[in-house]
């Protein structure tokens, strides 16, 4: 068992090790992407045709994502303002010009700030966002496996010929048991 526990806190280990390389590399895809290596359809040079809609898709699937500039709190979707309806009608007309989801999230972004994401980008101090829940639960886990693996060690060997009794079980002393007895025999006397 102790073998086991120490496999899964060394593969754990190695999965801490080995996440902020996956992290750093779909970093860098991203970064390479914002500098310059963009889809043709985000540059414009061969628009995306898109039906009705697929159009009404894509836009309540960007809706839903971003959050209102003009309504705290609530995605684009729910704020029910004027000016928020107005930005909703940009974004289609640009899915009718054949913008991307990315472009269309990159214009907003350099027109109100990284808060129109409902969820941090992955890059820069982003990747916390994604990478700290997942180290703690590994912290937590190896927490865990080492205070198992510590109760183990310290808990006492249980006797094998101790048939039905459990480990550590108190065992009176004769003399108490002796007054046991005795007080029995009064018992059964005056009961």
């Amino acid at each position: 068992m102790r073998d086991k526990l120490k496999t899964v806190t060394c593969l754990l280990s190695l999965l801490a090790l080995l996440a902020p390389a996956a992290l750093w590399a779909q970093t860098e895809t991203a970064e390479n992407q914002a500098a310059g290596e963009v889809p043709a359809q985000a540059t414009g040079e061969s628009p995306v045709t898109r039906s009705d809609e697929e159009i009404s898709q894509t836009a309540l699937a960007l809706f839903t994502r971003l959050m209102s500039p003009y309504c705290p709190g609530a995605s684009l979707r729910d704020c029910g303002s004027g000016q928020a309806e107005t930005l909703r009608e940009r974004v289609r007309d640009w899915l009718r010009e054949g913008r991307d989801e990315a472009w269309i999230e990159n214009q907003l972004v350099a027109e109100f700030g990284e808060n129109i994401l409902g969820a941090p980008r992955f890059k820069g101090i982003g990747i916390i966002a994604y990478v700290a829940p997942i180290l703690a639960l590994l912290i937590g886990l190896a927490i865990v496996l080492r205070f198992v693996e510590r109760q183990k060690k310290s808990a006492p060997p249980v006797e094998e010929d101790a048939g039905l009794r459990a480990p550590n079980s108190y065992t009176p002393s004769d003399e108490m048991r002796q007054r046991v007895r005795e007080e029995l025999d009064l018992d059964r006397r005056h009961g």
